[in-house]
């Protein structure tokens, strides 16, 4: 996945390697809220469509 915006502003923080590391750890937290709402709208539509297809023989 690629990031949207370039990240630059930790260069100009007084401490940059700390700055840096928090960018990187909003970036990950960004990627992770993305799938886990891919697999949370993903997962039951694959069950759905899994026991849709069993048949029910009564």
């Amino acid at each position: 996945m690629r990031r949207r915006i370039p990240d630059a502003d930790w260069l100009d923080a007084p401490d940059p390697v700390p700055a840096l590391a928090q960018g990187e750890l909003a970036f990950y937290e960004q990627v992770r809220n993305s799938s886990r709402r891919w697999y949370r709208l993903a997962e039951p539509g694959a069950l759905a469509a899994k026991f849709a297809r069993i048949p029910l023989d009564d």
